[in-house]
């Protein structure tokens, strides 16, 4: 009987060093782990999260009209007509949408930015510029048809 409870008294003895190993083993893998995150963490610049107003991206009522004006005089150039859209999605903003005689697909498009009014080329995705201005913007499409 005297062994057994020395045995049973060694066993939890050993037991909590055993755990005491454990937990130093623990803090220390912990520690390691913390540090490697603490290194391997990517800082990334800071974003512009909230959209920007929805104004900043729309045509105005003025805008509307002159491109309804625009697409009426054009038509010995070789464009049929305009089409202007107006999106739901507030990140993408309004856009003109311009087509030449027998076409079914969009040729140019005009869309309202920020900063102005980009061209692009609606069939490759080439690039024109953006503009100050709707009319020079409408000017640089009528100058390359």
């Amino acid at each position: 009987m005297i062994c057994q409870d020395r045995a049973a008294h060694m066993s939890q003895d050993r037991a909590a060093h055993m755990s005491q190993d454990r937990a130093a083993h623990m803090s220390q893998d912990r520690a390691a782990h913390e540090a490697t995150l603490a290194t391997s963490v990517v800082a990334f610049p800071e974003v512009h999260r909230r959209p920007l107003p929805a104004s900043a991206r729309r045509l105005t009522l003025r805008d509307r009209v002159e491109a309804m004006r625009w697409a009426d005089t054009v038509h010995p150039y070789g464009i049929s007509r305009a089409a202007i859209h107006s999106g739901g999605d507030p990140n993408i903003g309004d856009f003109i949408l311009i087509y030449l005689t027998g076409a079914l697909w969009a040729s140019w498009v005009v869309g309202c930015k920020p900063a102005g009014y980009c061209v692009w080329r609606a069939g490759s995705g080439a690039d024109l510029g953006c503009f100050a201005t709707l009319p020079l913007a409408l000017a640089a499409v009528e100058a390359l048809v």
